[in-house]
C-alpha cells in the first residue's frame, strides 16, 4: 500500500463543502485508487498558514487518507491530500 499526494481547487463557500465536492470527486468505489475518495475525513487549515505554504506543508506533515483543505480566495478552496494506492 502506498499513497499518492493529490491536489484540486473547487469552487465552495466553505471548508465543509469543499472537502466533500473534493472527496465525492470520482465515482470510483476502490479503496486503493489513488484520489480524494480514499480520504475519510478534513482538516481546514485555512486561518493556521499562509497559502504558499499549504502544500509544502502537507507533503512533509500530512496524514494518508486525510484531506487538507485551504481557502484560497473568494470563491475556491484548494485540497491536498496523501491519497491511498
Amino acid at each position: 500500500m502506498g499513497a499518492t499526494l493529490e491536489t484540486l481547487m473547487v469552487k465552495a463557500t466553505t471548508a465543509k463543502e469543499a472537502a466533500v465536492k473534493i472527496i465525492n470527486s470520482s465515482t470510483d468505489t476502490d479503496p486503493y485508487s489513488g484520489w480524494f475518495n480514499t480520504c475519510d475525513g478534513y482538516v481546514d487549515k485555512t486561518f493556521k498558514m499562509r497559502e504558499d505554504e499549504f502544500e509544502d506543508w502537507v507533503l512533509e506533515n500530512g496524514e494518508k487518507r486525510t484531506l487538507y483543505v485551504i481557502k484560497w480566495d473568494t470563491e475556491h478552496y484548494f485540497g491536498c491530500a496523501w491519497c491511498a494506492c
